[in-house]
Order: C-alpha cells, then structure tokens, then sequence
C-alpha cells in the first residue's frame, strides 16, 4: 500500500510540476486578482504616492464574451437508429436531467472559468445523499472543477478520454475523508496536511488533500483515492455491482460497464500542444496595466494642480498654516507685501489621455468586444442594419461557440453512461407533453440490450431574451392561438413579480366567464283561475 500511495503522489507532483513549467498557476491568480478589481500591485518607490485607478477592461471584455457565448441555448439530442423512440425520450430525460443539475448556471460558471483560467472541468459523480422525487435517495449530480487542480496522465492529449489516468486533488475535511475510508484502513494515517499552494484557508481548518484517480483496466474505468499517508479507497469500478444469490454461492453481475472518464475537460482557446487553454486576460492584462498607470499619473497631477504649491518668503506666514480651504485668509508679514504667492504650473499634456483613449479602442477592437459587439452607438441605423453588423462581429467568437458546443457533447455521452449505470429506475417529468408536465419513469434496462448509438449534438435555437418572448406571446394572444391561462403560464418568470398569483386570478376569471349564466327575471307562479 505505502508504494501505491508514493505512487499517485509521484504522479501528483509530475502534473503540478507541468503547470509550474506553464506558468499556470501564477498566471491564474493574476487574471483573477485583475478581474475582480486589484489590478496594481504593492507599491514602489515611486508609485507609493500615486492615485490608483482602475478602468476594468478585463471585466469589461470577459463579461461580454461571457454573455455571449452563453447567450444562445444548447440542446442535446439523442439518436438510436435501430430504436428512434428510445433515442427521442432519452433525450427528453437528459433534459430533465440538465434542469435538475441546474446545468445552465454551470455551463455560465465553466466559461467564466475558461475566460480566466484557459480551461474549465465538469465531474460527474453519484450524490448518495441526494434527496430526489418521491423521496428516492442518490442521484447522478455535476460539479465544476478547478482545472489547476486536475492532472493528466500525458497533457499534450487534448482528448481527456484517451488519457491514461486523470488526477483530481482536492482539500476536503478530515472528518470527511475519515467517512469515505475503507474499513481495513489505519485512519491513524489519515491527518491533515498543509495545501502546497498556499491558498487561504480557514484559521484550526484540518483539510486533507484527497488525491482521485481515474483509470482504465481494459475498457473498463476505475477510481481510487489516497491522502499523503495512505490510501483512501482501493481500485473500484464505476460500475455498480448488484448480487444474485446468498452467500457462497452469490454471483456478481453487472447489468452496464463504464468505459468513459466522468470529467469533461474544455479550454477556451488552444494551447499549442497542452491539453490547458489559453484564456482571455492573460493578453488584456499588459494593456490594462498601462492604462492604468498612466491614468495614475494624470490624476497625481491634476491632484497637484489643483491643490497648488506656494512660493513663501522667510517670516512671511508667521506660523500660519497654509490650507486651501474655501475663503480661507492668510496675513502677508513680509517686509514689501508680496511674501506669499501661488507657484505658476502647466497641467499635463492631453497626449496620454488620448493614448490611452486609443489603447481601449484597439484593445476593444482586437479582442471582438468592439462597440458593435457591446450595443453601443446604433445612433440612427436601422434594425436590419445593427444585425447584420452584429453578425459580423460575432464571426470572431464562433470557434470558441463551437468548441463549447463540442464540450456538450461529450457531457451528453458521460451522462448518458451514468444514468444507466446508475438508474435502474428514475421518476422524471416530461414538460413537454402538454400544457402540464407528465410523470415519466426512466428504467435503465430498455437500454440493456439495444444499440443506443447515441449520436449527441449541441443544437442552436432562438437566443434567449426575454423581450421576443414577451413579444411573441403577446401576438399568439392577440391572434387567439393561446388563451389567457396558457399566455401568464408561457410568461417570462423575471418578467412578473407574482406570477402565481396572476395566474389564479386569470384561473378564477375564465372560470366565471365560462359558467352558465342565471335568469335575471325570477318566475312568478300564478294563482289558477
């Protein structure tokens, strides 16, 4: 055991030695100390008592890439030839799924990261834990890895499933890796270590860092853990194995077998060679750095200007303190009645604001966030015309698009191993049944014995935005293709504030409109004659 743990470590430190050589890590905790504001760095001598502005271009071009990359939807699709039913309901599950995982909120986090750090991870894992409809427990759940903390086996593969093994350290409580531990392991090994990379932790905190190793035996993938002093896990497949029969005579049987990694490695923009990416700020921060040094600069002398300095002959303030505050005055002492007078200054050139000035142009210009890009100045053009110049500007960020969209595609495929390694049933709801959502139950085992073929495909729709929502409701309401209840149902969620309570009193309305009206004349019974 103790040559296994030197082992994983060897390959830990070979993996944290590669990004070292990249620079990776420094450069990292820059891009995201520049995107968050602290963009000067401990003062100098000469800069100690300079203003320190900061005009963000680095959040200003990575938010704006941010939002349109994940502007338009994504959808996977599910194809199985010798079954197309099969295929199509899948593909209906997995968006449940996705819905479930909150997987939009994560696809915006991982490009964020991939903008700051070059790339990002998605781990896919069984959640035990997870309380899920009907009161099932355990449930296939994402999480967003921090690509510094993952090693791979040969980085130069972009391909993370033909990678030998994959490597995730990660702190985690001690308490809790005390938890996971196989029962023949001494947990006297199991004790909290420092994090090599002096990243802030909590004052008393005892982490450990738990290395999790994926690999292949065969086809097949395993996973094993271990902290520095022991291991954690021994070598278990991801496939669950369920048992027929008692005792002796139990067979092991296995009804799925995973043959792909449950990480799905993306990076913004390709590293010659390296499976790491290369991120947006890295190339603004230069650039920022300039602008913000000579915005510095000018602000340091139009402070000085402004504040003024005074020429004052010997015992002419006779103590006085000189203050600059409003209609304050002073007593010239002097001899000849002109001791105090105002130092005669220039102000800065107009040169460096103007420079700096063309530097965010070029910069804005150089890295697709141009004012077309942004919406900015569509002064007196017409709507056919701002399209056709944003369709211009967006041809830069296609290939990132496309590349993300490559990256949904391999999360298809890792979710559609899980959920039938996993799921032997799975209560789900088809929200696109009908006006009401229809329970639907997953079973793994109508997926046993067919080809799935499972083609996955990221697929463009109309991008999202509120206001054609809105608008196209309204036509459809307007033309009668929907009624009242269906428009409020279909009506943008952060478009209302109370939107079930609008939809009850809609509810209550129709209902009224809809019911038999009385006579308004009651009958009179007259007497026989």
């Amino acid at each position: 055991m103790e040559e296994k743990v030197c082992e994983l470590w060897q390959m830990y430190r070979q993996g944290a030695s590669y990004m070292r050589a990249l620079h990776l890590p420094e450069t990292v905790r820059q891009n995201v100390r520049f995107y968050e504001g602290d963009q000067w760095a401990p003062p100098t001598q000469a800069t100690k008592n300079m203003p320190r502005p900061v005009v963000n271009m680095v959040k200003f071009v990575c938010r704006n890439k941010r939002a349109k990359l994940v502007l338009t939807p994504v959808k996977l699709l599910y194809k199985c030839e010798s079954n197309p039913a099969l295929g199509e309901r899948f593909t209906r599950f997995a968006d449940f799924m996705l819905r479930e995982m909150h997987m939009k909120e994560m696809d915006s986090r991982a490009i964020k990261d991939g903008l700051l750090k070059g790339s990002y991870c998605y781990h896919f894992y069984w959640d035990a834990d997870y309380l899920g409809l009907s009161g099932s427990r355990g449930a296939v759940r994402c999480e967003l890895i921090d690509p510094l903390h993952v090693y791979f086996a040969n980085p130069r593969e972009p391909d993370e499933q033909k990678q030998a093994w994959i490597m995730i350290a990660s702190r985690v409580p001690l308490s809790s890796v005390l938890e996971m531990a196989d029962e023949d392991v001494d947990r006297e090994l199991i004790l909290p270590d420092e994090d090599a990379e002096g990243v802030l932790e909590p004052e008393g905190a005892k982490l450990c860092t738990l290395l999790t190793r994926y690999f292949r035996v065969g086809d097949e993938v395993y996973c094993e853990r271990a902290v520095k002093g022991t291991m954690v896990t021994k070598a278990y497949s991801l496939a669950p194995v369920e048992y027929v029969g008692k005792g002796a005579s139990a067979v092991e049987l296995k009804h799925h077998k995973a043959t792909l990694y449950p990480v799905v490695f993306g990076s913004y923009e390709e590293r010659e060679d390296s499976i790491y990416g290369i991120s947006e700020a890295e190339s603004i921060i230069p650039n920022q750095r300039i602008m913000n040094h000579i915005l510095g600069m000018e602000a340091l002398a139009i402070q000085n200007i402004a504040w003024g300095k005074y020429v004052v002959r010997k015992d002419a303030l006779k103590g006085q303190q000189i203050s600059n505050e409003p209609g304050e005055v002073l007593v010239d002492y002097s001899s000849e009645g002109n001791g105090i007078r105002k130092l005669e200054q220039h102000g800065m050139s107009g040169l460096p604001i103007s420079f700096v000035n063309n530097l965010a142009d070029l910069t804005r210009s150089v890295t697709g966030a141009s004012e077309v890009m942004t919406g900015d100045n569509f002064l007196n053009l017409s709507g056919a015309a701002i399209a056709q110049l944003q369709a211009q500007a967006n041809q830069p960020i296609e290939e990132q698009r496309e590349r993300f969209w490559r990256v949904k595609e391999r999360q298809g495929q890792v979710l559609a191993q899980l959920c039938k390694l996993y799921y032997a049933t799975k209560e789900w709801y088809d929200e696109t049944a009908g006006a009401e959502p229809a329970r639907e139950v997953f079973v793994a085992d109508d997926y046993l014995d067919v080809d799935m073929g499972v083609s996955v495909q990221a697929c463009t729709g109309a991008s999202s935005s509120t206001a054609s929502d809105v608008q196209l409701l309204e036509n459809l309401f307007a033309r009668g293709a929907i009624d009242a209840v269906t428009f409020v149902k279909a009506y943008p969620e952060e478009a209302l504030f109370d939107k079930e309570r609008i939809l009850r009193l809609v509810g209550e309305y129709t209902d009224r409109m809809q019911a038999p009206v009385a006579d308004s004349v009651d009958k009179v019974t007259l007497p026989a004659v």
